[in-house]
């Protein structure tokens, strides 16, 4: 940790442990091995003092920028970025996708989407507005997409399904849904991770039956203000229905993490923040499984698929403080159960007392 400067030293010292402490913290691009997070309740005299260009207080999340931002990262048009590597991200810093500037603004109408390897890190030197859709979940559509940072591999991976078991939904901030049948997959455990991290994937499906879901990405954003009014969405990604007879679908992943670093947070009573488990897939028996939907919103985890064959549907997804349903056996023995919904995520606030309006899945820890 840095040396906190306090009235008791000289100047000399001061200024030369100002500058060791510079030197230590920017020679490197990542984070710190220790998290030093001061909880919302915490008295202003524990509060870190961060050097020059360096950002994060909670979890383990510190980073610093070779030079101050030079201007706004502003969302004017719906637009994806992938945070594998290259422009917007830093290029100085490989951990995470860190975007900066002198504010962050992403307008009414318009959607910043947003997937890839490693987690994102919004960093505003003022003001971080979020007027229209910061999308970090992994979704199912018509082909899988990960959010940024999913599936980690710090996630607690369960057992795997047999015969005509389904897969089990992902675990984070609450446990994933079990597979259905007898030999249907047991979900993995809960954590509260000291690091960002995306959501869990949930598990594939018995006999190369549903493939699973991703778990839901990750976002910290770090601030001087934070103001909410439009949507932040970490959700995971559905489980997918199973083909072919006697298979098990697919288990939904967990929602991911969404953490808030500003002593000055504001949520609208109609902003949604959500991380929320993804449906399991429907195992099947004769005909092919439906896949499992994704959460919608803060007030439901992702639909279990179901009504196309005679195997297990799959579970919903988490949401608040939930677990993610269990699939349902077959009709009978040799048909397919169908996928656990995965567990609902992780939202968290340093430093800013805890907003007690907006729609928000799973509550803010």
């Amino acid at each position: 940790m840095w040396p906190r400067l306090g009235v008791l030293y000289d100047a000399p010292m001061v200024r030369a442990l100002a500058m060791i402490a510079l030197l230590a913290a920017c020679s490197f691009r990542s984070t710190a091995t220790e998290p030093t997070g001061v909880s919302p309740d915490a008295p202003s005299d524990t509060t870190e003092t961060l050097p020059p260009n360096c950002f994060g207080t909670g979890l383990d999340v510190r980073v610093c920028l070779s030079a101050p931002p030079s201007g706004e990262f502003h969302v004017t048009s719906t637009r994806a970025i992938v945070t594998t590597g290259g422009s917007p991200c830093d290029p100085d810093i490989t951990t995470y996708c860190v975007i900066a500037g002198t504010a962050i603004r992403i307008d009414e109408g318009n959607t910043l989407g947003v997937s890839g390897t490693r987690p994102l890190v919004l960093v505003s030197t003022s003001e971080l507005v979020i007027d229209g859709v910061l999308d970090v979940a992994s979704h199912f559509v018509t082909s899988q997409h990960a959010g940024p940072g999913a599936d980690s591999p710090l996630c607690h991976a369960g057992t795997v399904a047999a015969n005509h078991g389904g897969g089990s939904g992902g675990s984070l901030g609450t446990k994933g849904g079990n597979g259905g049948a007898v030999d249907g997959a047991i979900a993995g455990g809960t954590l509260m991770p000291a690091t960002l991290q995306g959501g869990c994937k949930g598990s594939d499906g018995s006999l190369a039956g549903g493939q699973l879901g991703h778990g839901g990405g990750a976002v910290y954003l770090i601030a001087t203000t934070i103001s909410v009014n439009g949507l932040i969405k970490a959700s995971g990604e559905s489980g997918a229905g199973a083909t072919g007879g006697g298979r098990g679908g697919g288990g939904g992943g967990s929602g991911g993490m969404i953490v808030f670093d500003t002593p000055a947070l504001a949520v609208a009573p109609t902003a949604q923040i959500f991380a929320n488990g993804g449906g399991g897939g429907e195992g099947t028996g004769g005909n092919m499984g439906n896949d499992g939907i994704d959460a919608l919103g803060p007030s439901a985890g992702g639909l279990g698929g179901g009504g196309a064959s005679t195997g297990g549907d799959g579970g919903p997804g988490g949401f608040g403080t939930t677990d993610g349903g269990a699939g349902a056996a077959g009709s009978n023995a040799n048909e397919g159960g169908g996928g656990g919904g995965g567990g609902a995520g992780i939202i968290q606030v340093f430093r800013a007392p805890i907003p007690s309006s907006g729609m928000v899945s799973p509550p803010f820890s």
